[in-house]
């Protein structure tokens, strides 16, 4: 090339590689920059080599961590802005998330108080970034502006702030003045550029009601909720106000739109007293980075050569594991146990919390094989009125009842499962923890319910599914006939018309 004449210059680095800057050697060659790339070349009076330099790029491996195992793992180079996350698999059933951690800031167990989430980092070390997770539980909440007094604001147009009863602000270009014998904000139609911006609200609005007066006599007007302060198409919802209404009632809107903050305009001028805003709050508990678990413990010595069977307490809600089948027990008149299948794990049901339970499992094995729960906040069926299990938390309660026999399951002189008693002639016992135990009348002398057999002590059980269940059954004159099963399709009932649940039931 001549002396004197230009020529750009670029570098491409490899992967894993970056560029750091160039150097020249050759007399008069000039670059217009060491660093930048690309860079141009001025040639000089004699040959000329440019060489670009690049070196190893500095990687750092960002884990992301979800109830104590590594959904994501993100490698990005040093001194980068690492994204967070807003959502992420492995959250579950029950649980939202919330932010992130860091390993010193883990939540052991769970709290009621949100910690405090890391929301920027740059890249300058491998870290893991732990998930914190919360129960949400969603109420509503209304927020009322109302004007109790014309003191302290203009009549006449101009920007001005209200207060609702929850300490917002809402601003907007109207007037105030007494309407009607109340106080009233004055809006303008749309072209005359009165609006009034809300505040925006911790939550979805689901109703919007008015305190308003219309003072045409002929035409009715309409409040506008727009989602922008340039339009007035009432894209987020509407509030028709007849002819000649003056503040009579309130007036509630049509909502057409998810939104928690909007702009107000009207169709023609007119005023309201007082506006009232319902919202969804939701309010966060549990806050935890890894949920905590629990264990049922079965002991293989219980069974019946094919499933293993066991009870189960705790006071938290949880999800059946997939292996495991929850009933609920009961006696029905006759004296028969009545065992309800009424958690299945392969369902993944959830169980409600203090709901004692006889457990059984398909699973082969020896000796004792402890399972896995995991507590949730997610609501289960309740099946407690169909019953008559109750359980104990610490290894050190005695069962408890009023007028009650009390049987533990237990294998019956090692070949008959079933609930037995516990103690001699029903007494009360310590079951352990975590145990169900049966609790019986002592109008009966049963030492035991068998679930499978029949011997001089006790009598089989009858299985039934979901949609049976024990009821306490009534003659028309109140009088309680028996505890039977029953369904819409068979009863032991004679024919005749009872009382069931409150409903009256003929038996054909």
């Amino acid at each position: 090339m001549a002396e004197g004449s230009t020529t750009t210059a670029t570098a491409a680095a490899n992967a894993g590689y970056k560029f750091t800057g160039w150097s020249i050697t050759g007399t008069g060659t000039t670059l217009s920059s060491t660093s930048d790339n690309p860079t141009t070349v001025t040639i000089g009076t004699a040959d000329a080599t440019v060489t670009a330099t690049f070196e190893a790029v500095t990687t750092y491996e960002i884990n992301w961590s979800v109830n104590g195992e590594i959904q994501k793992t993100d490698n990005i180079e040093e001194n980068t802005a690492i994204t967070f996350p807003t959502s992420i698999t492995g959250i579950p059933d029950g649980y939202v998330l919330k932010g992130w951690v860091v390993e010193a800031n883990k939540i052991s167990g769970t709290q009621n108080t949100a910690p405090t989430y890391v929301e920027s980092a740059n890249s300058t070390a491998d870290i893991t970034y732990y998930a914190v997770m919360a129960v949400g539980e969603t109420s509503s909440a209304t927020a009322t502006l109302e004007l109790k007094s014309t003191e302290g604001y203009s009549s006449s147009y101009s920007d001005q702030t209200f207060t609702d009863d929850k300490g917002n602000s809402w601003t907007g270009s109207v007037a105030v003045s007494t309407q009607d014998s109340k106080p009233c904000i004055q809006m303008k139609k749309s072209s005359g550029g009165s609006a009034i911006t809300s505040p925006t609200f911790p939550g979805t609005v689901t109703a919007i009601k008015m305190l308003a007066r219309n003072g045409s006599t002929k035409d009715a007007r309409t409040f506008n909720f727009n989602s922008t302060a340039s339009d007035n198409t009432g894209d987020l919802g509407t509030l028709e106000v007849a002819a000649n209404h003056k503040y009579a009632s309130e007036l509630s809107a049509t909502l057409t739109k998810e939104f928690s903050q909007f702009y107000l305009w009207v169709t023609d001028n007119l005023g309201f007293n007082k506006i009232s805003v319902t919202y969804d709050v939701t309010d966060y508990s549990n806050f935890c980075t890894t949920i905590p678990t629990g264990t049922i413990t079965l002991n293989a010595a219980c069974n019946d050569g094919d499933v293993v069977y066991g009870t189960f307490y705790t006071d938290r809600a949880y999800i059946m594991p997939e292996s495991l089948d929850g009933s609920v027990v009961s006696v029905d008149s006759e004296g028969k146990l009545v065992v309800d299948v009424a958690y299945e794990g392969s369902k993944g049901d959830v169980v409600p919390a203090n709901t004692p339970l006889l457990i059984n499992s398909y699973d082969t094995f020896t000796g004792t094989k402890d399972y896995t729960i995991t507590y949730t906040s997610a609501t289960g069926e309740d099946f407690s009125d169909y019953n008559m299990l109750k359980g104990t938390l610490t290894a050190d309660e005695t069962t408890t009842g009023d007028n009650c026999l009390f049987y533990r399951l237990t294998m019956h002189n090692g070949t008959d499962i079933g609930f037995w008693w516990g103690a001699a002639n029903g007494a009360a016992f310590i079951p352990g923890a975590h145990k169900a135990y049966l609790t019986v009348s002592t109008n009966t002398s049963r030492q035991g319910f068998s679930l499978f057999g029949d011997d001089a002590s006790g009598i089989g059980a009858t299985l039934v599914n979901r949609e049976e269940r024990i009821v306490n059954v009534y003659d028309l004159q109140g009088r309680r006939v028996e505890s039977s099963i029953f369904n819409s399709q068979s009863s032991i009932l004679k024919k005749g018309l009872y009382i069931v649940n409150g409903k009256k039931i003929v038996i054909k």
